[in-house]
């Protein structure tokens, strides 16, 4: 008689051992690191454009958005993003290398800077050093 009810026993535990260890291991981001991010701030009084790891026919398209001062085309055309004064957009990155290209669109003025991030890295990067200075931090 005993020994029934330890192979109960036996099996009842297994059991819930087995359900406990799948509910851990479901849980996607127990223990791990977030994806890396991007964050632009524009901290300028000017509409601000933004390109996230464009391609080749992106830029392309952005620099046609730009001779012909479209927002629009800008926007639909080259993939780009639009952050009014004192606004912000967050991007999710990727790990390694990645390129952001801000534009005055008040100027047409634009310039770029590659970065490149591990898990949980969350790189800031604000409309007034982009401008300011040839190279970024």
């Amino acid at each position: 008689m005993m020994t029934k009810n330890r192979r109960t026993f036996v099996a009842v535990v297994a059991c819930l051992m087995t359900i406990s260890s799948t509910a851990f291991a479901g849980k996607p981001s127990s223990g791990s690191k977030r994806d890396p991010q991007i964050r632009v701030e524009n901290d300028q009084q000017y509409l601000l454009g933004v390109l996230f790891n464009p391609s080749d026919a992106h830029l392309d398209a952005a620099l046609a958005a730009l001779e012909a001062e479209s927002i629009e085309d800008f926007k639909n055309k080259a993939g780009g993003y639009v952050i009014n004064a004192d606004g912000y957009k967050e991007f999710k990155a990727k790990v390694g290398n990645n390129v952001v290209y801000l534009v005055n669109l008040s100027t047409g003025n634009y310039d770029g800077a590659g970065y490149s991030l591990k898990k949980g890295d969350v790189k800031v990067v604000r409309a007034s050093e982009f401008f300011s200075s040839a190279t970024l931090n």
